[in-house]
């Protein structure tokens, strides 16, 4: 039995919400939480992250690794999924497995909460396991996706530390 043949209408539906995570609706929901309950500074931190994570996953995915097969490429009878148009090339990295995982990673650090730190890298690896069920990703493409995403917010949360210590670390002269 293969994967694929898992499909149900109301598995399509769930990873359809799933994969939506990792695209701008991910993105400003994760946006809206920093801006209620993170320091203002992860604001920052997060539109950069989010921003060199876009550029880096697309700038693979176009110019490095452009017209990459997609699953539906290479095999003609994945199961036909309601309001889901597959595409056939620019597979490597997963753009919305990079944007969760940066999303979520900057959530996590940001927030510090224990419940959190354990929502949010489910909900990311949820988006790149929808888009293997989708059909849109290889398992290659995803954990691609994942450690680009985890790379990029980690160094991005680094770098502002390093560079505009939080008020607290700052030493009083």
């Amino acid at each position: 039995m293969q994967l694929d043949e898992l499909h149900t209408p109301l598995a399509d539906k769930l990873f359809l919400g799933l994969t939506s995570l990792g695209e701008l609706f991910g993105g400003a929901l994760v946006l809206l939480c920093i801006i209620v309950f993170a320091k203002r500074r992860y604001i920052a931190i997060f539109l950069a992250a989010a921003s060199l994570s876009m550029v880096t996953s697309q700038g693979l995915k176009h110019l490095v690794f452009q017209n990459e097969g997609r699953p539906s490429s290479v095999y003609e009878d994945l199961a036909p999924v309601k309001n889901l148009k597959r595409h056939q090339n620019n597979s490597f990295p997963s753009g919305h497995t990079t944007g969760a995982f940066t999303f979520f990673t900057v959530l996590a650090l940001g927030l510090k909460k224990k419940w959190i730190q354990v929502l949010a890298p489910t909900l990311a690896a949820l988006v790149g396991i929808s888009r293997v069920y989708l059909g849109q990703h290889f398992l290659s493409d995803i954990v691609a996706g994942a450690v680009i995403g985890l790379f990029v917010a980690s160094i991005t949360v680094l770098l502002f530390n390093k560079l505009l210590p939080p008020k607290e670390y700052v030493a009083e002269s």
